[in-house]
């Protein structure tokens, strides 16, 4: 009995000291500051890109980056019921930056798109579009980052 509990002891040490670090985790390799100029389109997602990217701000970086953002919100109907009521739905978040910089003016265009099925309530069903909807612009900002401390 007390080697067993031991045991658990010992195995949650050696889990929980793991050193994990996320794959994707390049903050390290990125040295911008971006500044957002104007804003296009869907608002959330727009004030979503400055929180992201004021929180940034804060660190010691050596660029300066100045972007314009047009994003694109759209919730399609995919599937029906016997009914001919809308069962699913794919929402789809497309958003193209633009850097503008002295030397030339460069496009990055970036979508993600997720399929969900309809829930009865309609509250509950509001809340998890906009929670998907903010899930898939965070994606689409990573990746923007991604792109930018690649080149």
């Amino acid at each position: 009995m007390i080697k067993k509990k031991l045991a658990y002891i010992l195995i949650f040490f050696f889990i929980s000291s793991c050193g994990y670090v996320s794959i994707y985790d390049n903050s390290e390799n990125f040295n911008y500051i971006i500044n957002i100029n104007q804003t296009e389109g869907d608002q959330d997602i727009n004030n979503l890109y400055k929180d992201l990217s004021n929180r940034m701000k804060g660190k010691n970086y050596q660029n300066e980056i100045t972007i314009d953002i047009k994003t694109n919100y759209t919730k399609t109907i995919i599937g029906k019921d016997l009914k001919g009521s809308a069962s699913d739905y794919k929402l789809l978040v497309e958003t193209e930056f633009l850097l503008l910089s002295g030397k030339e003016n460069r496009k990055i265009f970036l979508a993600e798109d997720f399929i969900i099925k309809r829930s009865g309530k309609n509250f509950e069903q509001q809340n998890y579009e906009k929670t998907v909807k903010q899930n898939l612009a965070k994606i689409i900002f990573q990746n923007f980052l991604r792109n930018l401390s690649l080149q």
